[in-house]
């Protein structure tokens, strides 16, 4: 257990998740006059296989009544198997694959993360080292050392100001940082917030392109430069939020359109604008959110104009049992949705399919008790009233979906 009142303390944590997963690629040619289970889909025989596994030790020394001493230790281990038996869909076709019988691609990455920090009243120190074991392009070890400090000043009672630094000097991603200053302010019954962040990072290519030739190699991308700034306001009475947000990216990191990994070198400046708002009614809750964003280049693929609403009720039947139920609807313009790569296990640009501007509906009733909850998920409610909704280029929703929830505390 992790305990500050005590001069040793500790915490462990283990997460072992297998799982097995069966891709169809998408539907080829879908029509509304034929059955689902007869359309045809562009992967017959193709499945991915994943294991992962984190292992995490956490100990904490108290030096001091304000000071304490805390080493971290992490591995994490990721495997990703993809295998597919026949090799005709127009996905291998992106990059000119030869072989038309058989396909596997496998992604292997072992991490291991020790960290130490000093923690004092007034700064909190740290120094991280991290190693890699991936066969990504063939680069099998790698290393990183990040030394960072980060200290919250109390300006006043209503004011508070916090400091985030990180710095990478040796490794492979040198040179790279990331600055984050946070201001708090509280107005009566309004908070506010303004957060200035500049960083500068290599993107994670956490994908194998092994057997592809003509792509980008990972180490020849550059490191990608972000501003942000970062403005909110909440009302604690009126329960309403509204945020604004001023990014400008230089070296852009994306898939194109062949699903190779390419940056855009001129900068590109981003807005985004959404308020919420929350409304109770005895037993039911509405809360809506709008948001508007754009930028200045279409490599960013999003809509100008999104919409979340979800309405709950709630019911207290007895002392340790209530009933919980929602519907939830999503609307939101028109754009080019990234097409999805089972191959590789990313989203890619694309420029000749644009989304449709209609709502997509889910719901759920949850049965809940003092350590246990019991519920029904359902998913794609749109179907019924809409045949050719999707989300994702070629994958349609064709049915409505219910999935089983069942979350059971095994501790007090």
């Amino acid at each position: 257990y992790l305990d500050l009142h005590k001069p040793y303390s500790y915490a462990m944590y283990f997460l072992s998740n297998n799982g097995n997963y069966y891709h169809n690629g998408g539907i080829e040619n879908y029509s509304t006059t034929v059955s689902p289970d007869l359309l045809t889909t562009y992967l017959d025989n193709a499945n991915t296989r994943l294991k992962r596994r984190i292992f995490n030790f956490n100990h904490r020394f108290k030096l001091t009544e304000t000071n304490t001493l805390e080493h971290n230790f992490k591995f994490s281990s990721f495997n990703r198997l993809f295998s597919d038996l026949g090799t005709q869909s127009y996905l291998y076709d992106l990059f000119n694959y030869s072989n038309n019988e058989f396909y596997q691609n496998e992604t292997k990455i072992n991490s291991f993360h020790t960290d130490f920090s000093l923690n004092t009243h007034y700064v909190n120190l740290g120094l991280s080292h991290y190693l890699y074991q991936t066969n990504i392009f063939n680069l099998n070890t790698f290393y990183d050392i990040i030394v960072s400090a980060h200290t919250i000043r109390q300006l006043n009672n209503d004011n508070n100001f916090v400091l985030k630094l990180k710095y990478c000097p040796v490794g492979l991603n040198s040179n790279d940082y990331n600055i984050n200053i946070n201001i708090n302010n509280q107005f009566h019954n309004v908070i506010n917030n303004i957060e200035f962040m500049l960083s500068l990072n290599k993107p994670y290519l956490y994908t194998n392109y092994m057997d592809l030739d003509n792509l980008t190699h990972w180490l020849d991308l550059e490191s990608s430069r972000v501003f942000s700034l970062k403005i909110s306001s909440e009302s604690l009475g009126k329960d309403i939020n509204a945020h604004i947000e001023l990014n400008r990216y230089k070296n852009y990191f994306y898939f194109d359109e062949f699903s190779v990994p390419n940056q855009y070198a001129d900068p590109i400046n981003y807005i985004n604008f959404h308020i919420s708002k929350k409304w109770a009614f005895n037993k039911f809750i509405f809360y809506s959110t709008m948001c508007i964003q754009t930028a200045s280049s279409d490599i960013m693929l999003f809509p100008l104009f999104f919409t979340f609403n979800k309405l709950t009720y709630k019911n207290k039947i007895s002392e340790n049992i209530s009933i919980n139920a929602s519907l939830i609807s999503r609307i939101f313009t028109q754009y080019d949705q990234p097409n999805f790569s089972p191959l590789l296990d990313i989203f890619y640009n694309q420029s000749q399919v644009m989304s449709h501007f209609r709502p997509f509906i889910s719901s759920d009733v949850h049965l809940n008790m003092k350590n246990f909850s019991f519920g029904l998920i359902f998913d794609n409610v749109h179907s019924l009233f809409f045949e050719d909704s999707y989300i994702i280029s070629n994958y349609y929703h064709i049915n409505p979906v219910i999935r089983l929830s069942i979350k059971w505390d095994l501790f007090n």
